[in-house]
């Protein structure tokens, strides 16, 4: 988690000894994952700095995550460019020379780091590993990525900007993996012969990561999943909310 500091304002000559030590948080602690996330978000909105920082001094850089307008495109309105995001953060300039704000995306630990070029793309991700530092989170460099249009996959899904439009699409491997699973279930389902539970949990819920990447997919999966859904939560569990082993509720249904 991140180191907390506790400034008291104290007289002059006074000396209280300050002891620090690293706090690690109980693995399997049910509350662990969010107290260690909070901080950690807290701490990536501390790194970021000021929003409309403007540099003061020669030769100091301007902070990548700054920003001096904000520019809605939503579709529907006349300026509508389904090549840009749909909220940007504007630096500085119009048109094409417009300058666009950092920003740094996070995934429970994990983070990317988007920018209008490679040096403001490799600043502001030193900006961000180096105060989360600061407040005691370690970074592991060698997970690092170099810059690029085509950073590979992260979260479950691949965004690449080399041809103009923002691509987002899983990786050939899980796409493959998607169509193996969609074929097992309708063979089985057009054969009208029983599918193992948890197999079917198991192929179930890897098409529901993979539909998540695309907009027009969840909806089609879920009219194809929903009339062969096993066990809603209250088939297979008390009124205390305790998990009952599959035979036994099958037993006392």
């Amino acid at each position: 988690g991140v180191r907390g500091f506790l400034e008291a304002n104290l007289p002059k000559g006074t000396h209280i000894p300050k002891n620090y030590r690293w706090g690690r948080l109980p693995f399997g602690w049910r509350p662990a994952p969010f107290f260690a996330l909070r901080m950690f978000a807290r701490g990536v909105e501390i790194t970021r700095g000021d929003p409309h920082h403007l540099p003061t001094k020669p030769n100091e850089k301007r902070n990548p995550y700054s920003w001096s307008k904000v520019v809605l495109n939503l579709p529907g309105s006349k300026e509508y460019n389904p090549s840009l995001p749909r909220v940007m953060k504007i630096q500085s300039g119009e048109g094409k020379d417009t300058r666009y704000a950092a920003e740094c995306i996070t995934y429970f630990d994990d983070g990317r780091v988007f920018a209008d070029s490679d040096n403001k793309c490799k600043f502001a991700t030193r900006k961000v590993c180096s105060g989360l530092g600061r407040l005691g989170n370690q970074d592991a460099t060698r997970k690092r990525r170099a810059e690029g249009k085509r950073p590979g996959a992260w979260s479950g899904a691949c965004i690449y900007t080399d041809h103009g439009l923002p691509r987002a699409f899983i990786p050939q491997e899980k796409w493959d993996r998607l169509k193996k699973d969609m074929a097992w279930i309708l063979k089985l389902s057009r054969a009208g012969e029983d599918m193992p539970r948890t197999e079917f949990r198991r192929r179930r819920g890897f098409l529901v990561h993979g539909c998540s990447i695309y907009d027009w997919m969840p909806p089609t999966s879920s009219t194809f999943i929903s009339p062969m859904t096993v066990g809603g939560r209250t088939e297979t569990r008390t009124d205390g909310g305790l998990v009952v082993p599959w035979d036994r509720a099958m037993m006392c249904s």
